[in-house]
């Protein structure tokens, strides 16, 4: 995710602004780390040090480093004595990430519309993997275009954090459901602008989608935890 800061009043780029020295191990292990946590999609997931340096081709500090910051930002969770894991899934913390999310992403939806990509669609065919995806992007697109540093923060952890539900919710029999109202979602964003309570209706709509399958999927996922997860 893009950072605003990067982006003048008016969203010009100001390459003065993006000029910076050269980052540090654990700032470049935290950036690489952060799209590599997309793919552990079940919640309490080790994240072992030792196999994302030797994906990263660096030396397991940094990549130590920038777990603890990911900890700190609660992206992750750190246990004592044990590592790094992904987070549990929770009812409340996820009731919470929603409502958060759904103020967030309509402020940043007035601040700065959108335009969604012509070329956005959704297909039965796709992979679980890629239907979350697409509806994350429309989630990052509306927070990136607010051009507001910590509505990004606020969106990137929202789509991290709630991953696993949404993995969980298509790979269920709620796949044809997530795949209709995200349908209703991409025609709507594409009026952005026109139409813009239009889109933010559909958005809150597939928000609240979600959100209503919490209690059953968190259930259902945790029913299936090996007896020896914590």
């Amino acid at each position: 995710m893009r950072c605003c800061k990067k982006v003048r009043q008016g969203g010009e780029f100001d390459p003065d602004l993006a000029a910076k020295p050269e980052p540090a191990k654990a700032d470049v292990a935290y950036e690489r780390i952060l799209p590599l946590l997309y793919s552990y999609t079940e919640p309490d997931q080790h994240l072992r040090e030792q196999v994302l340096a030797s994906k990263l081709a660096m030396g397991r500090t940094p990549v130590r480093e920038a777990l603890q910051r990911l900890s700190a930002e609660g992206l992750i969770v750190s246990k004592p004595q044990k590592g790094f894991f992904t987070r549990p899934l929770l009812e409340g913390p996820l009731l919470d990430l929603y409502e958060v999310a759904s103020e967030n992403l309509i402020s940043a939806m007035y601040r700065m519309p959108p335009q969604v990509h012509e070329s956005w669609t959704v297909e039965y065919k796709v992979t679980p993997d890629e239907l979350a995806a697409r509806a994350e992007a429309i989630f990052v697109k509306i927070v990136e275009e607010s051009s507001n540093c910590e509505s990004c923060r606020i969106g990137r952890r929202f789509c991290l954090c709630t991953r696993p539900l949404r993995m969980a919710i298509i790979m269920s029999e709620l796949r044809t459901d997530f795949i209709q109202s995200l349908t209703r979602l991409l025609a709507a964003m594409a009026h952005v602008g026109t139409a813009t309570s239009l889109a933010e209706s559909a958005l809150l709509d597939h928000l609240d989608f979600e959100r209503r399958n919490i209690s059953r999927i968190v259930a259902d996922v945790n029913k299936r935890r090996p007896p020896s997860m914590e």
